[in-house]
């Protein structure tokens, strides 16, 4: 009996565990990003998402919905563009997004150190954000945000 009892509890352990690696494209990066730890008291605006009410600081964070109808990211002091495509690995994902301003495609591929931590590699000539390995983003407010 108190095998059978081992037997069930580590089946509980192991799917609980592989559940929270199994993030899907939505929950890894759905959300408001910024170069803040936490969010500054001022110089924030809080707008309607497809996961609630997120909370992003003005002219500086990428906001990033997979919900809805019309997928979007929206980059601080440029504007909200579509987004045409996400391609989804175990340590980044791709994105495409169609930039109104000039009419073409940019490519962002955003790597994950962490769950609510990236860095951004820009593969456009459009240097539209800062990027790079050493300029993390921390999710503010999501879907999948907490606190470790």
């Amino acid at each position: 009996m108190f095998r059978i009892i081992q037997i069930v509890a580590l089946f509980f352990l192991l799917t609980s565990c592989a559940e929270s690696q199994n993030l899907s494209t939505y929950e890894r990066l759905s959300g408001n990003w910024s170069m803040n730890k936490t969010l500054p008291e001022r110089g924030t605006r809080t707008d309607n998402y497809s996961w609630g009410k997120g909370v992003s600081v003005i002219n500086s964070s990428i906001d990033i919905d997979l919900g809805g109808d019309e997928p979007f990211i929206r980059i601080g002091g440029m504007g909200t563009f579509p987004i045409l495509e996400t391609e989804d690995s175990s340590d980044r994902i791709r994105v495409v997004f169609f930039f109104g301003r000039g009419n073409f495609n940019v490519e962002y591929i955003f790597h994950f150190v962490e769950d609510n931590v990236f860095w951004i590699e820009n593969n456009s000539s459009l240097e539209i954000h800062t990027r790079g390995e050493d300029v993390l983003f921390y999710r503010n407010t999501g879907p999948f945000h907490y606190d470790k």
